[in-house]
């Protein structure tokens, strides 16, 4: 059973699976008080503490999530590189 919770594909897994579900909850309900992320991470250190799961055996997958990270913020600054312009003029109201 050690084995399982030391796979990657346990970390990513279980994060996928508890992100995924708070989105439809909180795109059920609208309630600003259900956002997704911060639903996540509630139910992500809930389960990894009534499981009795290291956070270091969690950890194994979530630092292949962090690895992607870094090339998806990359992503999404490039069009708001090409857009400077356009986000200058609408500073204000931004």
């Amino acid at each position: 059973m050690s084995d399982f919770f030391n796979n990657p594909a346990f970390g990513i897994g279980v994060t996928l699976v508890v992100y995924v579900s708070a989105q439809l909850l909180y795109q059920r309900t609208r309630k600003i008080f259900l956002n997704p992320v911060a639903v996540a991470v509630i139910v992500l250190i809930t389960l990894l503490e009534l499981g009795h799961i290291p956070y270091a055996s969690y950890r194994v997958g979530g630092d292949m999530i962090l690895f992607l990270l870094g090339p998806a913020v990359v992503a999404l600054g490039v069009p708001l590189y090409e857009q400077r312009s356009e986000i200058l003029k609408r500073k204000l109201p931004i």
